[in-house]
């Protein structure tokens, strides 16, 4: 098996549409759910200003180096997973 460089645009174009999947389904799920319960429900782009909301936060407490190793380590999995 040989590495190809075209596979890594086409791994990170595919992270990019599983995410943004996974965020506007999330969002049309809680608006269906919503309209069901006679309320309006949320903007379907609040996923994503609740995710840049959460990324700009900065924790006090210091949890060490494998605290903030353990998303990358689980991302490379299911990206590896993903690929093979």
């Amino acid at each position: 098996m040989t590495f190809e460089w075209i596979q890594i645009p086409y791994a990170l174009l595919t992270l990019f549409i599983v995410i943004n999947y996974g965020l506007i389904v999330t969002a049309l799920v809680r608006k269906i759910g919503a309209r069901v319960g006679g309320r309006y429900g949320i903007p379907i782009w609040q996923n994503y200003i609740d995710l840049a909301k959460n990324i700009s936060l900065r924790s006090k407490i210091s949890h060490g180096v494998m605290y903030y190793l353990g998303p990358v380590f689980r991302l490379t999995g299911g990206v590896g997973l993903l690929l093979f």
